[in-house]
């Protein structure tokens, strides 16, 4: 895991600082050079891994955001360098070089990720400048491994409990077809709902789990949820497979077959609603028994898919022995696949395989447009992982199929994929490239890419009668390095080129925020269907064949020179909207929830809190929390004016710090009272706990400031607090020059009842939120005997939480 560092100090603050480490003064020269062209001032030197490891060392805190590595030098090689960098625990960007073959380059950033390190790319000797800046990219932000406290050591009799209890769930992650971005499956992945430590993942756990001799109590635990949730969706009309994994344990069950033919039975589905995943290591152990259970779940008509494949032993075995419906290819193999020749190889052949035995071909780990691309160029079959959705609950993925579904297949992926590369294209467009009142009059800038040089000479020609500026290069690397210094309004690219082919340097361009947006016309002597599809395919804007006539030529080119411009106006002005709306809307959140909370809402792709802030008035359940200051009437009486207003100021300071902590809402705040709010104005599941957590942490933070007040002025006060939950109405309420996000209803009269009858020191909820807490928070409630509300005319049920001792102060009222 990783974490953000602090900001960069005062006087690093005009950019990214780089360290430069090779023993070969004149390409450290050169690449210095590079750095200096991508306005990168702050940059380094090392002739070996010492030197390095000195400067990392005299750097601190402040340390380096991208480090430049070659592996070859004297007295400590890059190798030497990575493995003590690792050591150190510095968290700097790393971009290895070498003059040696692509396998040494690939197998140097294999090292430095098994390290730990922070690998943002290899390339040969001497870099590009499209190297170097892709680094750059990279490494922004800046990240740090942070050493984690060990998950919580549990006793057999506590994982027996979590599992008489169904505190082990499955979390759901959905599979995609990449040709049409359906949704077609999902895979259920286990989580543990600990009432102490939250949601746990399945690594802190699942070794005790199999220590314990527990693993199939787990494994029929997680069959039955998935089997119950998937029989809920296709009720709801979401009918798609769920794929479910099985231990090596549970293939050794004789009888495993027919148990879960049973549970799929009785919920009414069929086999083929069920994909049991088996990884490679599994597979092979225990062949007989392990072929004698697979055999019988393929025969009774069960999915079965291999997992991880490529990371175990005799893989090319496992798929002869044994009859897999999919084949699942591990997110090692898939994550730097669209820039690594290596790893696409071998993608490309899992893919082959998996197509030529009559399986179906699934990418895990999906992370980034360009793995997405790139699998789809390839000829995988579908995608699992972050770039399409997290795993989620059971409920939550109901919603993400329903939402998935309506919106068009590609909904959700596609459009929130487009509308942040346009956002990147307008930002990043150079100085002297945006929207400007001249546009239309502005000399263009286009990148001519042949081999040919004749056929630059005769573009060159052509040219001239386009007003702008003409560069011309002779492979389709220059012509990235261009594209990425220049973001032209236009490149003319030929199909056929060393270093680089036409149809790669397209997918290259379009991968890359700086230049995604360029015009691409690709020029090709091939007038096949087949030619112009894979241009098109890989990104290219127009085609157009040799031999060329000027006159299509050049209008074809101010065509796409207009167009461009006219979507780079577009594009900015709809960025400029969506500031503007983004400044209001943060404006309208920053009075009631805390900064971090604000910048996670506004990038809510749905709009939905957008929507529950903003709008009039709507329905809702709360969690509604009044916290009260016990003894201020006394304080107000012996205490001069100002010296009130101070003490009111820690007050509130320390409760909205508390509220924002805890993911709360700030409402009021009246006289010495605060009312805060949880599920609204976006949904929490665990509301209750959120708000008696809060208030617990309020109470904390108060003892400090009343045992200062009481040492200081000589003064007592305390903090009571009321919780209750249920229907409100949520929304602005107020006078045209002044409005207010509240609550309304009897929900919010009660926790208001309840905050006067509080104690200080005391904690007073309604059955509402008690019945929602887990077993260890509502231990320590004890239920207040009889309690007769203003406005009520029965009693209720209310129960009190003693935190302090501090009760001898009255309830105010």
């Amino acid at each position: 895991m990783t974490e953000l560092d602090s900001p960069h100090p005062t006087d690093n603050a005009g950019g990214p600082r780089v360290l430069v480490i090779d023993d070969d003064a004149f390409m450290r020269s050169l690449v210095t050079h590079l750095l200096r062209t991508l306005a990168v001032e702050d940059v380094h030197e090392a002739g070996n891994g010492s030197e390095a490891l000195a400067a990392v060392s005299m750097a601190g805190a402040a340390g380096f955001d991208l480090m430049i590595c070659d592996l070859e030098m004297p007295e400590s090689d890059g190798m030497e360098f990575m493995r003590r960098l690792a050591e150190s625990g510095v968290g700097a960007a790393l971009l290895v070089l070498s003059g040696k073959s692509s396998g040494v380059l690939h197998s140097a950033e294999v090292m430095g990720m098994a390290l730990g390190l922070n690998v943002v790319g290899s390339a040969p000797k001497p870099p590009t400048l499209a190297v170097i800046e892709a680094a750059l990219q990279r490494s922004q932000p800046r990240v740090r491994p942070v050493h984690l406290a060990p998950g919580p050591t549990v006793s057999v009799l506590e994982l027996g409990r979590a599992l008489d209890a169904r505190e082990f769930e499955p979390f759901f992650q959905p599979k995609v077809w990449l040709e049409s971005q359906a949704l077609y499956g999902c895979e259920a992945l286990v989580r543990w709902r600990h009432p102490d430590y939250g949601v746990l993942s399945p690594a802190l756990f699942v070794p005790q789990v199999e220590a314990a001799g527990l693993m199939e109590r787990l494994t029929f635990s997680m069959l039955e949820q998935s089997i119950a949730w998937c029989r809920r969706w296709h009720a709801r009309g979401i009918r798609i497979p769920v794929s479910v994994n099985l231990s090596m344990s549970s293939l050794e069950i004789p009888d495993i077959a027919e148990r879960i033919v049973e549970l799929v039975r009785a919920a009414d589905l069929v086999a083929a609603d069920l994909v049991l995943e088996i990884t490679e290591t599994i597979a092979m152990l225990n062949v007989a028994r392990c072929l004698e259970t697979l055999l019988r779940f393929r025969v009774k008509g069960f999915g079965l898919s291999i997992d991880d494949f490529g990371t175990g032993f005799s893989s090319l075995q496992q798929l002869e022995r044994v009859p897999y419906t999919e084949l699942k290819i591990d997110r090692s193999f898939v994550d730097g696949a669209a820039h690594q020749e290596r790893l696409r190889t071998v993608l490309e052949t899992s893919v082959s395989i998996a197509r030529r035995l009559g399986m179906s071909s699934v990418a895990e780990g999906v992370e980034s447009h360009a793995d997405w691309l790139c699998l789809r160029d390839i000829g995988c079959d579908a995608a699992q992982g972050y770039y399409i959705a997290k795993p989620m609950a059971g409920e939550d993925f109901l919603d993400f199929s329903q939402n998935w579904r309506h919106t068009g297949a590609s909904g959700e992926l596609l459009e929130r994929r487009a509308l942040a590369r346009r956002r990147r294209a307008c930002v990043a467009a150079p100085l002297g490239h945006g929207p400007l009142d001249n546009e239309a009059d502005r000399p263009a800038v286009i990148v001519v890419a042949d081999d040919d040089a004749g056929m630059r000479q005769i573009l060159g020609v052509f040219l001239e009668d386009i007003p702008g500026q003409v560069h011309m290069c002779s492979d389709g690397r220059a012509a990235l390095d261009a594209a990425l210094r220049l973001r032209p309004d236009v490149m003319l690219v030929d199909m056929n080129m060393p270093l680089l082919r036409g149809d790669d340097l397209c997918r290259q361009i379009r991968v890359t925020a700086h230049t995604a947006a360029i015009p691409v016309l690709v020029i090709t002597g091939d007038d096949s269907d087949a030619t112009r599809r894979d241009a098109l395919l890989a990104g290219a804007t127009d085609v157009i064949t040799k031999p060329l006539q000027k006159a299509e030529l050049l209008m074809r080119i101010r065509n796409l020179i207009a167009l461009q411009r006219a979507q780079r106006e577009v594009g900015h002005s709809r960025l400029l909207l969506e500031e503007h709306k983004a400044r209001h809307i943060r404006a309208m959140f920053a009075r009631y929830v805390s900064p971090s909370l604000v910048d996670r809402i506004l990038t809510d792709t749905d709009g939905e809190t957008h929507v529950n802030l903003l709008e009039l008035a709507r329905r809702c359940h709360a969690v509604v929390l009044f916290a009260d200051l016990r003894g201020f009437t006394q304080l107000s009486e012996i205490l001069e004016p100002v010296t009130v207003a101070g003490l009111l100021d820690e007050f509130f300071a320390m409760l909205v710090a508390v509220t924002h902590e805890h993911d709360g809402t700030t409402l009021s705040m009246a006289g010495d009272c605060l009312l805060v709010a949880f599920n609204v104005p976006y949904t929490q599941g665990d509301a209750e706990a959120r708000a008696l957590r809060a208030a617990q942490a309020m109470h904390a933070g108060f003892e400090s400031l009343a045992s200062g007040w009481e040492s200081s002025l000589g003064v007592r006060a305390g903090l009571g607090i009321g919780i209750n939950a249920g229907k409100v109405v949520a929304g602005n309420i107020g006078a045209p020059s002044y409005v207010s996000f509240t609550l309304i209803g009897d929900t919010v009269n009660v926790a208001a009842r309840l905050k006067d009858r509080a104690r200080a020191g005391e904690i007073l909820v309604t059955e509402q939120v008690l019945n929602k807490l887990d077993e260890a928070q509502a231990r320590n409630a004890v239920k207040v005997p009889v309690v007769s509300l203003k406005g009520k005319r029965e009693p209720m049920d209310v129960y009190s939480f003693i935190i302090t001792p501090r009760a001898e102060l009255a309830p105010s009222g």
